[in-house]
């Protein structure tokens, strides 16, 4: 499975059922711009609780998150922190880190949900 179809299963499938997500994110407004360095970048629209997973770049995203393929696939399936990713420099940030940390916070809520 690519990465934009995990974002896609997470996001567009999971994450838009999770009542308390919409209510928590209303008023947020961001792109999350997702780079793998070995495939092809994609990127989440989150806006007003809603989520719209695309492949390409966005041209002006809120945050750039860069890893490799493998890296990706064991953050979204919650094998691996991104916190813990980012210390050990596996997943670059460009970008607010509190944005990052919303989708943290997101991911979390998906994967307990």
């Amino acid at each position: 499975m690519s990465i934009y179809e995990l974002l896609k299963e997470l996001f567009e499938e999971k994450a838009s059922k999770i009542e308390e997500l919409k209510s928590e994110l209303e008023g947020f407004e961001k792109v999350f711009q997702i780079m793998v360095t070995d495939g092809e970048p994609c990127y989440v629209e989150v806006k007003e609780g809603t989520f719209n997973v695309a492949k390409g770049q966005h041209e002006n995203p809120s945050l750039v998150l860069t890893a490799d393929s493998a890296v990706w696939e064991q953050i979204l399936k919650g094998e691996l922190d991104s916190v813990a990713a980012y210390m050990s420099g596996q997943l670059r940030i460009e970008g607010s880190l509190e944005d990052a940390m919303k989708l943290k916070t997101i991911l979390d809520k998906v994967a307990s949900g």
